[in-house]
């Protein structure tokens, strides 16, 4: 029986309503008089039917009420009232009523209106439960609604299905789902629906601004006497879908592969396998499908172990197999395996491989030729380091009797120059075989140079038999070499180095070699030099130096002292710069020491850079004080020969803010015989103003024609040349030639190494226009040559 709430002000028109209702069987719960009374019951008691006045005691009119009760819970609501205005049926049917009653009424009016109410109720409340079942149903499968209504010049007009049901919830417009698909799908998705009743397709939208793929469905119907539509379901599937792709690009690839891919269960047993797999093992898929692949294929069974440590550790392993065929014959593999599973539980295994039969076979030819020196046919540079690493691991064994002996062709390029490449070759050739005359079947000989040899030669009992051995050598290569028409005598040098004396460790065997050659080529043509404690100690040194002169400009270890530089009048005009080094570990170094170190490590570069900005800082402070004077300051050749080495030099300059005439650079006579290379340098430094003397002029090679087409501002003749003056005739009259050519040249000079004033007077009077020498000064510290100027100043 169906619950009523009575909504009326009037009592007498309640009361005669409430008695009608229930004697047509309906139960009145309540009546109430005002909308705010109504509302406060239906919050604690739910009715199925509200029959309420428009006009009511208290301030809320009864269509107020019904817009709340049909907002908060849903109820239908019939309205009584004696009004049917315009106005009050406009407000009333802003509400949505389910039904309007004028007064006065009749009992079979109010059957009426109750019992299509209660119905129209009862469908609205299924339909919303169709639609709530429907919204989860889509929303479970991710799919939205889409609408489209056709104009009616449209194909669809004739093709329309009238018997489809009208769908029951709101979709979006057709055009908003359309403005979402890519551009290039847009015409092909309008043509098919336009050509057929249903639509499936699958196109990429825009999804959160990402373009991402949809699959959608439609069908056209039509109501009578109404215009077809078209209303369909969208869903995302672009994780569908992408994975749908890989899984097609997998098998594409696992059907295609030049590689074997063997599909395994946990227990290791074949379960498929693609075409590469039975080309290359010659077993048929069908014939041991179910088989464990380690019983059949593998040569050697990887064992439980190694699937365990699989499983728990790495999930994936690659190496080298050895593999049977089908036929029982093996081959070499490349194999890769990992596992797929599923937390703990191990679901396949994926194997795939590849013969490396060609390339093993290509490998040992390989490894022959790449120990062997194509020229010679004996060890190259890498044979003899693998034999020299084999050599320092069993050197700690007792009974080490084992020497190196490096050699080197005396004077090889000049040979070569003089007989050509050929004869050269021939030459190199011979050398190889006479010297493998001298060792056993147990030793080694490699060229692992142009000219250089390196023998490992065993069973030899202290310095006295290595020595031997390197007589012997010497000996072999006396007689001339006959090469074609032309009869050749060779020296060599030998630096020998012994297994029990030198470090265990293949380089430090080599480098103590290559020292013993160093010296004895030092010593002269045709000699012999063991490594031993003094060259121990010296290389020992040096490799200090090299370890320690890289941090020593970090460290701040580094400063720089300036020797005063005067004119013909003895007036100061500038200074060299000169760089010291005081260590913390290895105490004063000079620069004769730690120069060469500089140049053959490379740290030349940033040790030239920290002098140059320190002698430029020194002018700048100088600025206000000595505007007129200069410093010169060292280059060595690696510095030249770096073409950015310019750049740095008028960065430097724009930094502090000196003039480029207040800088000169000197550099050393050999960098006037490589003009090649060190020329363009030379112009562009001397494009920026920067003056540029050759340092220690007289002791190189330099020519008249090359000295004249160099950039060169300023020559200094070299202290060997002043020191004996006026004692030496030679040496005066070098001097004289020198600066008479510099006059020619209109070059100025400046003689260094004065140490009396005697030898002051007698450069100045030859037209030497500047002078330097510990007769002025020695090289003094910024403080102390500071102090020094000043007080020349004042004299």
């Amino acid at each position: 029986m169906s619950k009523v709430l009575v909504v009326e002000d009037e009592q007498v028109t309640a009361l005669d309503l409430k008695l009608t209702l229930e004697d047509l069987d309906y139960t009145v719960v309540a009546t109430h008089s005002s909308g705010e009374a109504a509302l406060d019951f239906l919050a604690r008691q739910r009715v199925d039917l509200v029959m309420m006045d428009i006009h009511l005691d208290g301030e809320m009119l009864g269509t107020e009420a019904a817009a709340i009760i049909r907002r908060r819970w849903g109820t239908p609501v019939v309205f009584l009232t004696a009004y049917s205005d315009t106005d009050t049926i406009d407000d009333a049917s802003d509400t949505l009523p389910y039904g309007y009653l004028v007064k006065p009424f009749e009992r079979h009016e109010i059957d009426a209106a109750v019992r299509v109410a209660l119905a129209r109720s009862q469908a609205d409340v299924r339909l919303r439960d169709s639609e709530e079942r429907l919204r989860l149903a889509l929303e479970a499968a991710r799919m939205n609604i889409w609408e489209w209504q056709p104009d009616e010049h449209s194909e669809l007009m004739a093709r329309a299905h009238p018997e489809l049901n009208e769908p029951q919830i709101l979709p979006i417009d057709f055009e908003q789902l359309l403005n979402r698909v890519h551009p290039e799908d847009r015409e092909p998705l309008k043509q098919q629906l336009a050509q057929g009743d249903k639509l499936h397709a699958i196109v990429a939208m825009q999804d959160n601004g990402a373009w991402c793929y949809h699959e959608l469905y439609a069908s056209v119907y039509q109501r009578p006497q109404q215009s077809p539509r078209v209303v369909g379901v969208y869903r995302n599937i672009d994780e569908q879908y992408r994975a749908q792709e890989k899984l097609r690009q997998a098998d594409v690839v696992f059907r295609n592969a030049s590689e074997a891919i063997a599909i395994l269960d946990e227990r290791r047993r074949l379960v498929s396998a693609n075409p590469a797999f039975e080309s290359i093992t010659g077993f048929r898929l069908a014939q041991v499908r179910g088989q464990v692949i380690d019983d059949f294929l593998l040569h050697e069974p990887q064992g439980e172990d190694f699937y365990r440590q699989l499983h728990q550790q790495t999930r994936r392993h690659s190496g080298e197999v050895r593999c049977r065929r089908g036929d029982g014959s093996e081959f070499p593999a490349w194999q890769h395996i990992c596992v797929i599973a599923e937390g703990d539980h191990i679901r396949h295994y994926v194997m795939s491989f590849s013969d490396i039969s060609v390339l093993k076979d290509t490998e040992l030819k390989l490894a022959r030729l790449a120990y062997r020196d194509p020229l010679t046919g004996v060890c190259n540079r890498t044979g003899i380091e693998k034999a020299l690493t084999s050599l320092a691991q069993q050197c700690p064994d007792a009974g080490c009797q084992t020497a190196i002996f490096y050699l080197d062709i005396d004077g090889f390029k000049r040979i070569n120059d003089r007989l050509g490449y050929q004869l050269g070759d021939q030459l190199l050739r011979d050398v190889a075989q006479r010297l493998k005359t001298c060792i056993g079947d147990q030793d080694h000989i490699g060229r692992i140079g142009g000219d250089e040899y390196l023998l490992i030669v065993h069973d030899l009992d202290g310095a006295a038999a290595a020595h031997g051995k390197a007589v012997e050598l010497l000996k072999a290569l006396e007689p001339p070499f006959e090469l074609s028409k032309h009869s050749q005598d060779v020296s060599v040098c030998i630096g020998v180095a012994q297994c029990d004396r030198t470090p265990l460790q293949s380089d430090s065997l080599w480098r103590a070699a290559a020292l013993a050659l160093q010296q004895a080529k030092h010593n002269g043509t045709g000699e012999i030099c063991l490594y031993d404690f003094r060259l121990a100690l010296d290389n020992l040194h040096q490799q200090r130096l090299e370890e320690r002169l890289a941090g020593a400009i970090a460290e701040q270890e580094l400063s720089v002292e300036l020797q005063p530089l005067m004119n013909d009048q003895q007036q100061l005009v500038g200074a060299e710069v000169l760089c010291r080094w005081y260590s913390t570990e290895l105490g004063i170094v000079p620069p004769d020491r730690f120069i060469p170190v500089a140049e053959k490590t490379g740290d030349i570069h940033a040790l030239g850079s920290w002098v140059l900005r320190r002698a430029l800082s020194i002018l700048q402070h100088w600025q206000q004080s000595w505007p007129q004077l200069y410093l010169a300051v060292n280059v060595s050749p690696r510095q030249l020969s770096d073409q950015r080495f310019p750049g740095l030099v008028a960065a430097v300059l724009e930094e502090f803010g000196v003039a480029a005439d207040r800088l000169e650079l000197e550099l050393t006579e050999s960098v006037v015989i490589d003009d090649v290379t060190t020329l363009p340098v030379l112009e562009r430094l001397r494009a920026l103003g920067v003056g540029l003397s050759i340092d220690d002029f007289g002791t190189g090679y330099s020519s008249l024609s090359r000295l004249k087409n160099l950039p060169i501002t300023r020559v200094k003749i070299d202290r060997s040349f002043v020191s004996e003056l006026p004692d030496s005739s030679s040496d005066l009259e070098i001097c004289r030639a020198i600066i008479a050519l510099c006059r020619v040249l209109e070059v100025p000079v400046t003689a260094e190494g004065i140490e009396s004033c005697e030898q002051a007077q007698l450069l100045t009077a030859m037209g030497c226009s500047c002078l330097q020498g510990y007769h002025f000064s020695r090289p003094l510290t910024l403080e102390r040559f500071t102090q020094w100027a000043a007080a020349q100043q004042n004299k």
